[in-house]
């Protein structure tokens, strides 16, 4: 059977984690974890692509020889258009994930790691025709991916994909700021933490509202590519929710965080995994909403808000057809997040409408 065109593909890795805490956590090591910025970035885009385009979220896993079964079951579970890619000459990805402090996290590969490459795209039509591609790596790096995409995607009368880039914190400086610039024209929505934008600039990272607009507004003028729903700066601020500001309103729009401490159902386990989760549901959610940045930006903040509710990927189940995450109906988590957020101009049947 020919896989259905993706809506969503993600150039990230797949990566098995385990976890590491200094003493001040007082918890026990982790194994065998779900990872990878691809795979959190699928699961965003999974978790608003029910129904029919569940089977549209396209992404490779690739297998080594110690690869787990239950993981596979785990990702099985999700139905997604996940591609498998078994190599028993050598061992998968792996990292390894330490907190020395709070919110403070060092990685390390302990395995080679094994990136997905346009080529892989050529081998599986399904993800060259992808409606919109996240990126998660270097301007060097995003310049090469942009340019293999065209060639490879010459062969089909299709329109352009939408281009969504997640800078690695390491090319986030200020000797690296002008090539970031000089390739924003080539893509459609750039997606960095608060943090990374403010290091372009060697600054702390901002806290203040003003401050965190004024670091988005250093980027608008780069994003000049002809897009069919406009272009943006979609920067991503922890508790504070995100920050959406595009060149076809002009406007500035903050999106709450779906976790907030004032409520009872608050929520944070592990942030890890969560920025990656919220631009795959951004992205997912763009393209079915038809480039509703508004809706894109509440769609990524739920889906993060589920990331980090847990270690490791969200557990999914199901009842009367319905998606369950880590317990909650995703109907209920949209109904109870607009409800507390009567500001936003989106209501909850909206949101449910792409779903």
């Amino acid at each position: 059977m020919i896989p259905p065109d993706a809506i969503f593909a993600s150039m990230g890795m797949f990566i098995i984690d385990e976890i590491h805490y200094s003493e001040m956590f007082h918890q026990e090591p982790q194994y065998d974890i779900i990872g990878g910025g691809g795979t959190y970035g699928a699961i965003g885009a999974r978790i608003f692509a029910t129904k029919d385009n569940r089977t549209r979220i396209g992404w490779i896993v690739d297998q080594g020889s110690d690869f787990p079964e239950h993981i596979r079951t785990e990702i099985d579970s999700w139905c997604t258009g996940v591609i498998y890619r078994r190599d028993n000459s050598r061992l998968t990805t792996r990292g390894k994930n330490t907190y020395t402090e709070r919110e403070k996290r060092d990685f390390e590969y302990m395995t080679p790691k094994k990136r997905i490459e346009v080529v892989d795209l050529l081998e599986n039509p399904s993800l060259l025709k992808s409606q919109t591609y996240h990126l998660i790596c270097s301007s060097e790096r995003c310049l090469e991916i942009i340019g293999a995409l065209k060639e490879g995607r010459a062969q089909y009368d299709i329109p352009d994909p939408v281009i969504i880039w997640e800078p690695v914190p390491y090319d986030c400086t200020p000797e690296n700021f002008a090539h970031c610039c000089a390739i924003l024209d080539r893509v459609d929505i750039f997606s960095p933490n608060a943090a990374e934008a403010a290091a372009y600039f060697d600054k702390p990272e901002p806290s203040e509202p003003a401050d965190i607009e004024a670091v988005a507004d250093a980027f608008l003028p780069f994003l000049k590519k002809k897009s069919l729903y406009g272009n943006g700066v979609v920067l991503r601020c922890g508790a504070m929710g995100c920050l959406v500001k595009t060149s076809v309103s002009k406007t500035t729009s903050w999106i709450p965080a779906y976790h907030n401490p004032q409520n009872l159902d608050y929520k944070v386990v592990d942030p890890t995994g969560g920025g990656n989760t919220f631009v795959g549901a951004f992205a997912a959610s763009f393209i079915v909403g038809k480039g509703n940045w508004t809706l894109s930006g509440i769609c990524g903040n739920i889906a993060s808000g589920i990331a980090i509710e847990t270690i490791g990927a969200p557990v999914l189940s199901s009842a009367n057809g319905k998606d369950i995450w880590n317990g909650v109906s995703l109907e209920s988590r949209i109904s109870r997040y607009i409800e507390r957020n009567p500001q936003l101009t989106v209501s909850a049947e909206e949101v449910l409408a792409i779903v």
